[in-house]
């Protein structure tokens, strides 16, 4: 589904909704340029990586790797993509062009079952690490790694969103006693508590000028597999604008169960997966074939 927000002059939300079927969509990712969405779509144990035009339009397949594969997000120019997927046997860092090709294997260290990874700045790929408690920054061209927080570091973190400008990176993080939305300082690791929550609630993205943080919120649902959140879906979720300053804006209700949520880099609409009962009909023939004479006779 995708929410525009409108104009001042006329402010009301148009869902509109942009996949069909019955196959899982999950974890939207609108590209740097507003044009595109890259997601994951299939059902464990096999799913790839697709793409389409953020009006709408038919879906392309980018992946045929046969194994579970997860969308990751962009890089800054648009040009490539990064994935989680099992192939080859344990969930790794793959890329891949957005205009296609063939997918890359970029890191062997081990990968979260979350399957969440960003494209942060740069040449560098931020990956969850095992546990949840931190991640690592893989740069691309030295094939090196470091973690984003420092060894030990309380409590466990999720949904990293950089600022336009890479020095701060905004994240969920459960740090005992103080649960919400957090900001960290990159160049210095400095951590500060942005907004303190209750349910479930994740950064989005920044405002250009980057003293504006977008998160959606609401309550914790279902995990609906590997492909969703590792925390789960939302129910009663909203959209909200956190300024830096500790001013808090609502700006959009999303109904139902939903899963994983995107904005376009200027906050205007946002794409997010809506989970609903749906199921395909289908006709089998010869179900119940007559028995066998010979499996009758030794029964009797």
């Amino acid at each position: 589904m995708r929410v525009d927000l409108g104009s001042t002059k006329n402010p009301r939300l148009a869902h509109r909704e942009l996949t069909r079927g019955t196959a899982l969509v999950e974890r939207p990712r609108v590209s740097p340029d507003g044009t595109t969405i890259v997601f994951t779509l299939g059902h464990e144990p096999r799913t790839e990586i697709y793409t389409m035009p953020i009006a709408g339009g038919r879906p392309t397949q980018l992946t045929f790797l046969d194994s579970l594969s997860v969308a990751g997000g962009w890089s800054p120019d648009g040009r490539q993509i990064v994935f989680a997927s099992t192939r080859g046997g344990k969930a790794g860092v793959w890329t891949i062009d957005a205009a296609g090709g063939d997918a890359r294997p970029r890191s062997s260290n081990d990968l979260s079952e979350s399957f969440d990874l960003v494209w942060s700045p740069g040449s560098r790929i931020l990956f969850q690490q095992p546990g949840n408690r931190n991640y690592a920054e893989l740069d691309l061209e030295t094939r090196g790694t470091r973690p984003l927080l420092a060894d030990g570091a309380p409590g466990w973190i999720f949904s990293p969103v950089y600022s336009p400008d890479g020095s701060k990176v905004a994240v969920m993080w459960n740090r005992p006693p103080d649960r919400g939305i957090w900001v960290i300082d990159t160049p210095g690791r400095r951590t500060a508590l942005l907004r303190r929550t209750s349910g479930s609630s994740d950064p989005l993205g920044w405002s250009a000028d980057g003293g504006t943080l977008y998160v959606v919120e609401g309550e914790l649902g279902p995990r609906r597999g590997p492909t969703s959140s590792v925390a789960g879906t939302k129910t009663h979720a909203r959209l909200l604008a956190l300024s830096l300053d500790g001013g808090v804006r609502t700006i959009a209700e999303l109904p139902g169960e939903i899963g994983g949520v995107s904005m376009s880099p200027d906050a205007s609409c946002f794409v997010y997966t809506v989970y609903s009962s749906r199921s395909d009909v289908w006709l089998v023939e010869d179900f119940d074939p007559p028995a066998r004479r010979d499996v009758l006779v030794a029964s009797r």
